[in-house]
């Protein structure tokens, strides 16, 4: 996942450090998922459009590593400077699915992980969500899916299954279809940083100052 940072210090010789952190659904930085850069340095009798066309023609490119297991919900942006200001002019997230196999493991990893735990009291809600990443595969990391047999996918699909004979006996909805071929999906929003990332993307900003 790339992230492009458009940012300016107001200052002929002044610069800024911009940190960007991945974080998990909790708030926390997710470790080993974060890069950084200088802001470049503006003159500071510059007017507020110029100073944004300034940053945006340097921006500044923040790279996070692939993760089989890391979902990233937010990312918070940091930046820390003395006393000159920094203007965050722009900000733009790309992203690439990895192979269909690694995006079909990443989310049998999910639903192995925190996507199926604590579902005791909520079997619904959380079936539902697991559901709804499920759709988000890109159409051959589905297919991978549905017809991988092994490891991780086969005790996700346990216990996807489970979860779905548990919901439909102690409710009136129906049961869920995971893994019919005829079945269609509209691609949506995902970005995790292996190619499966559901993220609700929410970007945190922090100005710190000493």
């Amino acid at each position: 996942m790339t992230v492009k940072v458009s940012a300016a210090t107001n200052s002929p010789t002044n610069t800024a450090n911009l940190t960007m952190y991945a974080l998990d659904k909790f708030g926390n930085r997710l470790a080993g998922l974060s890069d950084s850069y200088v802001t470049p340095a503006y003159d500071s009798k510059g007017n507020l459009a110029n100073i944004t066309n300034y940053a945006k023609a340097n921006p500044g490119l923040l790279s996070f590593s692939a993760s089989m297991n890391a979902k990233v919900y937010a990312l918070e942006l940091v930046i820390a400077s003395a006393s000159s200001k920094t203007l965050l002019a722009e900000i733009s997230v790309s992203y690439s699915y990895n192979s269909a196999q690694n995006q079909a493991l990443a989310f049998a990893n999910y639903v192995n992980g925190e996507g199926g735990q604590d579902a005791y009291g909520h079997c619904d809600v959380i079936l539902l969500n697991l559901v709804d990443e499920f759709n988000r595969l890109s159409v051959d990391a589905r297919s991978y899916f549905e017809n991988a047999s092994e490891g991780p996918i086969a005790l996700a699909k346990a216990r996807l299954s489970y979860l779905s004979s548990w919901v439909n006996q102690q409710q009136t909805m129906g049961r869920p279809t995971f893994f019919k071929k005829e079945q269609t999906h509209e691609p949506l929003f995902l970005l995790l940083l292996i190619g499966l990332t559901s993220l609700s993307l929410c970007v945190v900003y922090r100005k710190k100052m000493y």
